[in-house]
């Protein structure tokens, strides 16, 4: 039986495995899960979320779910979310460490880190071009180009696991005319220009 953690109060934390999000479960009745129902089964979710958060420490477990949560979408409809773009700001608040805003339509930047703002923009699997856009009028001091491609030998989304990525952070100053319209960069001129990931 899982318990909550206003259940818990009052209870020896020693009889008890956390299962994290505030579940707890009794080790007597660990035994009780069924590994061959996945939506009972906690096991294999607690292991991918520590390698996970021990590869990525900066990582919100939250966030990584969402990889879980389109590997499933695939694997149910054969199709993939659009969400490479939401996929890169999820990279950048994993690996980076950045503080995705609150407000998904935040006009300006996706982020902060530290007192810098960050504007991220994806460069997809699927992209036929190997550069992004940004708006100049955006209040942001950086941006961070994330490049996504599937893993060799893997075609289409499967999950965390199958993305390689990489990324590169580029100070706003490095950019000749940082004021109006729209800047194009080149995966080649981030690579370039840009600070590469901290992993």
């Amino acid at each position: 039986m899982i318990l909550e953690l206003d259940e818990m109060q009052g209870q020896n934390h020693d009889d008890y495995l956390y299962l994290g999000d505030g579940d707890w479960i009794r080790w007597d009745d660990f035994g009780e899960f069924d590994p061959d129902e996945p939506h009972v089964a906690r096991l294999p979710v607690l292991e991918w979320e520590d390698r996970v958060t021990r590869q990525f420490p900066n990582a919100d477990l939250s966030e990584i779910r969402l990889f879980k949560a389109a590997k499933e979408y695939y694997s149910a409809t054969g199709k993939h979310l659009n969400i490479y773009g939401a996929i890169g700001e999820l990279f950048g608040a994993v690996v980076w460490g950045v503080r995705l805003n609150r407000k998904p339509d935040a006009q300006g930047s996706d982020g902060r880190l530290g007192n810098d703002h960050i504007e991220i923009k994806t460069i997809g699997p699927r992209s036929k071009r190997n550069r992004v856009e940004v708006k100049l009028s955006g209040n942001f001091s950086k941006l961070l180009v994330v490049k996504l491609a599937f893993s060799p030998n893997q075609t289409s989304f499967d999950g965390f696991e199958s993305l390689m990525s990489s990324s590169r952070m580029i100070d706003r100053s490095e950019f000749k005319n940082t004021s109006s319209g729209k800047l194009t960069v080149s995966w080649e001129q981030a690579c370039k220009m840009g600070q590469s990931s901290p992993f």
